[in-house]
């Protein structure tokens, strides 16, 4: 295992520029992920970690080490794919052993690792199963038991659960979880899927058009992104027209403080106050706040989603423990209010 470090690497096709000045560390042990949404780099990124493909300009380093010219063979590296990319001619068993034949280990230390790993993910019933005698989350498990016996020193996970269905998709997610914990691997996990993200890793990487917006473990970007950008692209969030004023915002009927985070122009006509479905009450119509009628109510099993339309014909959605909701219909008039104490603000 080592500290990654990608030093400001810049990676254009043609006149597109797939990053720009990208800078990410990825301490010793720890998992990162990169999110964002198609085309933004992340997998970019990923392939020049991995040597796949070569960067513009910037410094690839492992430890101190510069690998930026070194190819994948020579990197150490272990990699799992959206594609299971099997070997279909193995049984499982030889696919796992494939990485290590290949560097030469001895058969002995060969038997040992294998037989560990797939203790570890608990398939040792399966491992002399050909691939298309798998699911796709027995397959997925092959795969990354095939990265991790090598002992890498990174590990690279590219979408290696988009292919899944939701149930093995979580237990997949989860297995993921547990063994790079207990390999202590360093590893890059990149993801469109923000569930995903924040379940997953020690910190997360929010991409968008090829920068990186912020990089912290998961509830800091949550409750405290660094923009409106990272605001609405993690989780899910209000936009409710706003007036600012110096440091303060007039929004749903009460003033409050501006957050230092906000981003809007100067000259923008359309400011919104973002701001996160916990973080909006329910009242009666003669308290303060914004007068609105229930449009829907949508039950998710612990928590509750209420939509509410406002006079100002914006539907705004709040979340509620379902069991405290019981007592609200559809067409109710009420009122709603917010318990942030600072207000995120963007066009």
């Amino acid at each position: 295992m080592s500290r990654v470090i990608l030093e400001k690497v810049s990676k254009q096709y043609g006149k597109t520029s797939a990053l720009s000045d990208f800078s990410l560390e990825i301490p010793e042990g720890l998992l990162v992920t990169l999110l964002g949404p198609s085309g933004c780099g992340k997998t970019t990124a990923l392939k020049i970690l991995a040597g796949l493909i070569r960067a513009n300009s910037g410094k690839v380093y492992f430890d101190s080490i510069d690998v930026t010219n070194l190819p994948p063979a020579a990197r150490d590296i272990g990699m799992v794919f959206q594609a299971y990319s099997l070997f279909p001619n193995m049984t499982a068993r030889k696919n796992v052993e494939f990485g290590l034949e290949t560097r030469g280990v001895a058969r002995p230390e060969i038997k040992k690792r294998v037989d560990d790993i797939f203790e570890v993910i608990g398939l040792e019933e399966h491992q002399e199963k050909y691939p298309h005698q798998l699911s796709g989350g027995q397959q997925q498990r092959i795969a990354l038991a095939r990265a991790i016996v090598i002992r890498p020193r990174l590990l690279l996970l590219d979408e290696p659960l988009s292919a899944l269905d939701a149930q093995v998709r979580d237990q997949l997610r989860e297995e993921i979880r547990r063994v790079q914990r207990e390999f202590n691997i360093t590893t890059l996990f990149v993801t469109h899927d923000q569930e995903e993200a924040m379940s997953i890793s020690d910190r997360v990487g929010v991409m968008f058009r090829g920068a990186l917006l912020q990089v912290a473990p998961p509830q800091e970007v949550y409750q405290s992104p660094i923009n409106s950008t990272v605001a609405r692209f993690v989780g899910n969030m209000n936009e409710i027209p706003a007036i600012v004023s110096g440091n303060s915002v007039a929004v749903l009927g009460m003033t409050l403080r501006l957050d230092d985070k906000s981003s809007f122009s100067s000259n923008s006509k359309k400011r919104v106050a973002l701001i996160r479905p916990e973080d909006l009450e329910i009242v009666q119509p003669n308290h303060m706040g914004a007068v609105g009628k229930i449009s829907g109510i949508s039950f998710l099993g612990p928590l509750s989603i209420v939509e509410v339309e406002l006079t100002s014909r914006t539907v705004v959605r709040v979340a509620k423990p379902s069991q405290s909701i019981s007592h609200l219909v559809r067409g109710q008039q009420i009122a709603v209010v917010t318990t942030a104490e600072r207000i995120l603000v963007g066009d």
